[in-house]
């Protein structure tokens, strides 16, 4: 298994695996917000991949609030 940045041309499978975590989006949508996300410096979006094929995915990013430090949150 690999754990690498996910790609723009793996929106289809990760779209299928959103829909299997109960987070059901287009592949349209999430092409969008892969690309959208993956412009942001303090967001990643990661993906494990076994046989050339994404098999699960995070997005981690640095969330900032008034009342604490940085820290880094999952999205999902």
């Amino acid at each position: 298994m690999e754990i690498r940045a996910a790609r723009a041309d793996e929106a289809a499978a990760l779209a299928d695996l959103s829909d299997q975590l109960g987070y059901p989006a287009t592949v349209e949508q999430v092409s969008e917000r892969l690309s959208a996300i993956s412009a942001l410096d303090e967001h990643t979006i990661l993906v494990a991949v076994a046989d050339d094929r994404p098999i699960g995915w995070v997005h981690g990013f640095v969330s900032r609030r008034l009342e604490s430090d940085a820290f880094a949150e999952v999205g999902g």
